[in-house]
């Protein structure tokens, strides 16, 4: 539901009290009489309620004196204050708190933040700061207007991520580009942006704003956004560079080195996708496709040792896998291993006793390693299996 009546009491309230407190602020500021008289009429249009007749009188004063402090708080607050009302902020059923008329919400955040940025300008100015308990008030005026120009920020920021949402991308765009113009180093509003041109498949700006953003931030995610995006145009070089970059701030996250593995998969650079897959394997012990990967890319490399190696791990994590179960005993067998060949000739043959392939492997075995009674065994074996 939109304000109600206490909500909007509490509003004015807090907006009476601030305006009182702008009125103790201006004797630094010296006001020509006609100045002073649109003040007071803003003022007490002000107490009346009457937010138009209020600006009105104060825009006349500003075009007197553009940088008087008071003026220039009040009509930001008023402009904030119509964001959110003339907007329509409310919850909806989930709780969520969102615009139903998004394009005035911004358009009267956008004049609140300008009106609010000068008024802090001028607060910076040394001839108008004030002295003494005039000076304390003076600061505190400052403060919320600082926070109010943040809440300008956040509010257009949530703006554009609604409308993201919404697939009204053309709005959300803008918006986030307004708030990448109010201040540069939004970090949410500069990923905002990359996700917006990802939505509409414009990778190229979308890497743009991505990079922009992880060079501010040490954040894992945004480097494999990057990545992603890079693998996506197939420059697996900057992709590989970028999955390094996420991996040194997220030592432990799985997904950087299996990503990794994959883009040097396609380069293709076998050693570095087997250092990859290995150290997925080294993070997650039972990752039978890490394994599996490594062993063959192992035997690419000319590494039969590590090739076995990871394989009897994959095996051990899955037993019954009779296809590694067959390739590793021709493995084995190739590189003369005759005593690790019988223990996995002996898992094989378990769990394809029908199967004679095995046993003709046990025998080889048996034979090589001169045990003449387990060799005849095992040729007896086969033939029956024949």
């Amino acid at each position: 539901m939109f304000y109600g009546t206490t909500r909007m009491t509490r509003i004015i309230v807090i907006m009476a009290i601030l305006l009182a407190l702008c009125a103790v602020l201006s004797a630094k500021q010296k006001l020509s009489g006609e100045a002073k008289r649109f003040m007071r009429s803003g003022n007490m249009y002000w107490g009346q309620e009457n937010w138009d007749k209020a600006a009105e009188n104060y825009m006349k004063v500003l075009e007197i004196q553009p940088d008087y402090i008071d003026a220039l708080k009040n009509m930001g607050d008023l402009y904030f204050y119509w964001g959110e009302n003339k907007g329509q902020y409310a919850s909806t059923e989930d709780g969520a708190r969102v615009h139903a008329a998004p394009e005035i919400a911004v358009e009267h955040y956008l004049v609140a933040y300008d009106f609010l940025d000068r008024c802090l300008a001028a607060l910076q100015v040394p001839d108008n700061y004030e002295t003494g308990g005039k000076r304390e008030k003076q600061l505190e005026l400052q403060d919320d207007a600082e926070k109010k120009l943040k809440s300008c920020r956040v509010r257009l920021y949530n703006i554009a991520i609604n409308q993201m949402n919404k697939a009204n991308y053309e709005l959300a765009e803008s918006v986030a580009l307004k708030v990448i113009e109010l201040d540069p180093e939004y970090l949410g509003a500069i990923t905002l942006m990359a996700n917006i041109c990802m939505k509409q498949e414009k990778n190229e700006q979308a890497l743009e704003y991505f990079e922009q953003a992880a060079l501010m931030s040490d954040d894992g995610a945004l480097y494999r956004n990057v990545a992603a995006l890079y693998y996506e145009t197939e420059d697996y070089g900057k992709a590989v560079e970028w999955y390094q970059k996420a991996a040194e701030v997220e030592p432990e996250a799985v997904d950087n080195y299996y990503n990794m593995a994959v883009t040097y998969l396609q380069i293709p650079d076998n050693q570095g996708a087997f250092d990859a897959f290995v150290r997925v394997s080294d993070l997650e012990p039972g990752n039978t496709e890490a394994l599996t990967w490594a062993s063959n890319l192992a035997s690419q490399l000319d590494k039969p040792d590590e090739s076995i190696l990871y394989l009897q791990k994959a095996i051990d994590a899955e037993p019954g896998n009779i296809e590694w179960l067959e390739t590793i005993c021709s493995k084995l067998f190739a590189t003369e291993r005759w005593e690790d060949l019988i223990e996995s000739g002996e898992k094989w043959h378990a769990a394809a006793p029908e199967d004679p392939m095995p046993v003709m492997f046990l025998y080889q075995a048996a034979n090589n390693l001169g045990r003449t009674a387990d060799a005849d065994r095992y040729n007896k074996l086969y033939n029956d299996l024949q």
